[in-house]
């Protein structure tokens, strides 16, 4: 992982504490629209792998 992304990683990190201090629900929404859309990523990504 090159250092801009790691520093990204990092910044996200620390805005997303910063939501689930001040506001856990959309700390909480937030953290499962992200588990969706990575379980659709990695299905899509499974059905192109079997397709082939």
């Amino acid at each position: 992982m090159n250092e801009q992304k790691i520093e990204d990683v990092k910044g996200t990190a620390l805005k997303l504490d910063k939501i689930r201090t001040y506001s856990p629900n959309e700390f909480y929404y937030i953290k499962g629209c992200i588990h969706c859309l990575l379980h659709r990523e990695e299905v899509g990504f499974l059905m192109t792998t079997k397709a082939v």
